[in-house]
């Protein structure tokens, strides 16, 4: 058992030692002797006090005492399970790169948790890394810290490391990234792999001119990235079924893919002005392979190690250390404590 503040059980040893020492002082009438002046006493009650070697009212004292022992317990915040670890580690590996795979097993001990991410993260068995396929896409670096900081609330250890190994591409990076980050109370241990070339399929690409009423609207978002051009489209479109790639501004969508056999195709309904930032655009339209996101490239240096974070690297949690308890024991010891109370105000009657 665990105590989150021992110091409420030991004021309660206290409290019961004093309970003990009052038991043993009793009042008594004192010893009747025959004098010859007594008819001259008034009558009264006689009482001295004596210290008594065994206690009083025994019963009584085992209650009382269990009464207070068990509200001191409770107060302590007390919780069952094993000692707590001096140190645990959480180690986050990025599905889109399979060499973080064999640098987790690197980092990961027998009590170790991994977690395993792209744009969903989950708690993996350490055995089962070779198992696991590999992201179809980009990944979530929020994602990863939400899980690594649930993890961390369920760990019982005195500090936790936690060790993200990824490619830290700039589409693993979103507009939360930076506040969840912040949730994390310590440096991170960050592992830097490199991104396997993607072998996938190019797609057959269809453009889809405006026509009939057009608009003009001055943006298409395509990856998490904006592109800003007088582009124009057909009021009248309506996308066919298939994955969104692009969207324009207002969350209409501007591109779709579809597969198609072992390929895919994709169509664009997107007016290109002819300038050359949307020449770029429109050779990333048509060079991205199917299912893959248009910028992969890697993030800076800099904002690594911005991530990363500085001190140290072990997290200490509250919750790890055991502040809170276990509020079903607590409640429990108290309710005992109180029926113990009531069982000695009855037999004291």
């Amino acid at each position: 058992m665990n105590l989150a503040a021992p110091g409420f059980l030991a004021a309660a040893f206290a409290v019961a030692a004093a309970v003990v020492a009052l038991h043993l002082l009793v009042l008594r009438p004192p010893p009747a002797s025959r004098l010859p002046t007594a008819r001259f006493v008034p009558p009264a009650p006689s009482m001295v006090r004596r210290r008594e070697t065994w206690p009083q009212d025994r019963w009584l004292l085992a209650l009382r005492v269990a009464t207070i022992l068990l509200a001191g317990l409770a107060f302590s915040r007390p919780s069952l399970g094993g000692r707590r670890a001096p140190s645990a580690r959480i180690v986050a590996l990025d599905l889109s790169a399979p060499a973080a795979r064999d640098s987790a097993r690197r980092y990961l001990g027998p009590s170790d948790v991994a977690i395993a991410f792209d744009t969903a993260a989950r708690i993996v068995p350490n055995d089962s890394l070779g198992k696991l396929g590999r992201a179809s896409g980009a990944s979530a670096l929020s994602a990863a810290l939400i899980a690594a900081r649930r993890a961390a609330a369920q760990i019982r250890a005195d500090s936790i490391e936690l060790i993200v190994i990824s490619p830290f591409a700039a589409s693993a990076f979103d507009a939360a990234t930076a506040a969840i980050r912040a949730q994390w109370p310590a440096a991170i241990h960050v592992v830097r792999v490199t991104q396997p070339v993607a072998t996938l399929p190019h797609a057959r690409v269809q453009w889809t001119p405006p026509d009939g009423a057009i608009d003009t609207i001055g943006g298409v978002i395509m990856d998490g990235i904006v592109a800003v051009a007088p582009f124009t489209r057909s009021r009248t479109y309506r996308a066919p079924e298939g994955s969104v790639v692009a969207r324009w501004v207002d969350g209409a969508p501007a591109a779709v893919e579809r597969p198609v056999g072992d390929s895919c195709e994709r169509e664009i309904a997107i007016g290109m002005p002819n300038t050359r930032a949307v020449d770029q655009l429109r050779a990333a339209f048509t060079d991205r392979p199917c299912g893959a996101a248009m910028l992969s490239m890697a993030m800076g240096d800099s904002a690594v190690r911005a991530f990363a974070g500085t001190g140290v690297i072990s997290a200490t949690f509250a919750r790890n250390q055991g502040g809170s308890g276990d509020r079903t024991l607590m409640t429990t010891l108290l309710i005992l404590a109180g029926a113990l109370a009531i069982a000695e105000w009855v037999i004291r009657r």
